[in-house]
């Protein structure tokens, strides 16, 4: 199993002979404007991708954990070829087949696909009371004969998130760090101490955090992770932009 991590959430994870691209972003550095109501002027992405995304390499699917630009950008839709399969939320289903695409699974519980089982699982992108505005986000399961991975997508580390894990026990988590924040809604993703907390809480596995130093609405990044880290933490890895890391 391998994880190249190439920006923000934008990742291709190999898991049991399948590729799998996770939450395209193309789009070069300064494309789009700041996040609405965040707490600088920077535009985004802060950083351009290490290699062009014609050079990306070969992948069987792309899931999309929800519908945010910083998940699936205006590049994303316009230049993936219409008949990649995209996994998806059930919500999000219906605007990718308007946008052309053909092979369009919506994820409500769970899906089977080329032997791997996607189970989906309700985040919380800055909790409840945040729905109407944010829009639904998603955490996902994938599980095959070899190989249990779990994306967190952009969620808070709740009590749920928490007893989820605990219950599903996976060998990898790719988590959404970074912080985001907004003025008025507060914390939208996971920041370092819950990194650190994830850590502790599930030692067996291994953590791998991304979603730092790309976009405006991040505060925490890679460095100030790495600081924090020490030997009760030795199973947080911390990729660089461009950097592959292989998991056995």
């Amino acid at each position: 199993m391998t994880i190249e991590h190439f920006r923000h959430a934008t990742s291709i994870l190999e898991i049991d002979g399948k590729r799998i691209l996770i939450d395209p972003v193309f789009a070069g550095r300064g494309a789009y404007p700041p996040i609405v109501n965040s707490r600088n002027a920077r535009r985004n992405p802060l950083v351009d991708l290490p290699v062009a995304y014609g050079d990306l390499g070969i992948y069987d699917g792309v899931l999309i954990t929800h519908d945010h630009n910083d998940h699936f950008d205006e590049v994303a839709r316009k230049v993936l070829p219409r008949d990649i399969l995209l996994l998806c939320q059930e919500e999000d289903r219906a605007s990718y087949l308007e946008l052309g695409f053909t092979r369009v699974t919506g994820i409500t519980d769970r899906t089977i696909w080329s032997g791997l089982s996607v189970r989906r699982f309700m985040g919380y992108h800055g909790g409840h009371l945040f729905r109407k505005k944010l829009g639904i986000s998603s955490s996902y399961f994938i599980e095959g004969p070899e190989s249990r991975v779990y994306l967190s997508g952009d969620t808070l580390l709740t009590g749920r998130t928490r007893r989820i894990l605990k219950m599903l026990s996976p060998e990898i988590i790719i988590a959404n760090g970074g912080g985001a924040r907004l003025k008025v809604l507060g914390k939208l993703t996971m920041d370092n101490r819950d990194i650190l907390r994830l850590s502790r809480m599930l030692p067996g596995s291994r953590i791998i955090a991304v979603h730092m130093d790309s976009l405006n609405h991040c505060s925490d990044t890679r460095e100030r992770l790495k600081r924090v880290i020490n030997s009760q933490n030795s199973n947080i890895l911390i990729p660089g932009d461009g950097e592959t890391l292989e998991m056995g």
